[in-house]
């Protein structure tokens, strides 16, 4: 028995392997004379001929073999086209985490800013909030508030209120900051910021930011650097470190080029 395709339905799939491009690129109109027209190139090129198949005034009629032709050379043109697309398809996916990472970076700038810019309020604000606060308290509260930023107002607030002195509540809250930096920061990451010289609170606002690796570093801009707090002696000095690894690493690349690494023989 004949296989019967309504035009539209037999044009919608089989339109990829048209002949002509026009067709394909075509929206509406002629939809029969398509049809044919589709069916008489494959007729040249594959065994069958104009009894195969016939153009109905609403359906398109065909044996199976010839549905089986068309099936086939749809197949293989739309693995071809997929192929063809894959490159183009992982570049826009690249450039969709690209402008969705900067997109990102840029909402957290804004962010910190919005956060400079209201710190005295928030933090006034918070203080007034609090009942039985001594004038004391709230002073030393205030104080610390603006040197550790990063700090939740309730957790400084906790400090501030079981500590007798300013210089407890810093030790107290320094020790706080190197157990978050070493609790997010890998171990070869936080020798490297050891080594540059870099303040406890630009550690932890690096591990705040999600730096794992020495590469996220090392890609670092002077804007970004500003960003996280870095004063010009910070900055020089891990610009310093940067070029001094990058420089061992192309001397590396050299050496494993001039003397490759061969595997030990049985």
């Amino acid at each position: 028995d004949p296989v019967r395709i309504p035009h539209e339905d037999f044009w919608r799939r089989f339109r990829v392997i048209a002949p002509s491009k026009a067709d394909r690129n075509a929206a509406e109109g002629d939809t029969p004379g398509k049809c044919l027209r589709l069916l008489q190139w494959w007729q040249c090129v594959y065994p069958f001929t104009a009894r195969d198949y016939a153009i109905g005034r609403t359906k398109v009629f065909m044996r199976p073999y010839v549905v089986d032709v068309l099936e086939n050379r749809r197949a293989r043109r739309v693995q071809a086209l997929f192929r063809a697309a894959t490159p183009c398809l992982r570049a826009w996916v690249v450039r969709y985490r690209a402008e969705k990472a900067r997109l990102q970076a840029l909402r957290e700038e804004q962010e910190r800013i919005r956060f400079a810019n209201n710190t005295s309020a928030d933090i006034q604000g918070f203080a007034g909030a609090q009942a039985g606060l001594t004038d004391q308290v709230v002073s030393l509260f205030q104080d610390l508030a603006t040197v550790f930023p990063h700090f939740d107002l309730p957790v400084l607030l906790g400090v501030v209120e079981n500590t007798q002195t300013r210089e407890q509540a810093v030790d107290i809250l320094m020790d706080m900051q190197r157990q978050r930096v070493d609790a997010h920061l890998p171990r070869s990451m936080k020798l490297v910021l050891d080594l540059a010289g870099l303040r406890t609170e630009i550690q932890e606002a690096m591990a705040a930011k999600d730096f794992q690796t020495k590469d996220q570093v090392f890609g670092m801009t002077d804007a970004d650097m500003e960003g996280l707090g870095f004063n010009q002696e910070e900055k020089d000095k891990l610009s310093q470190i940067i070029l001094s690894q990058q420089s061992n690493w192309v001397a590396q690349e050299r050496l494993n080029q001039l003397y490759p690494l061969r595997p030990l023989g049985p």
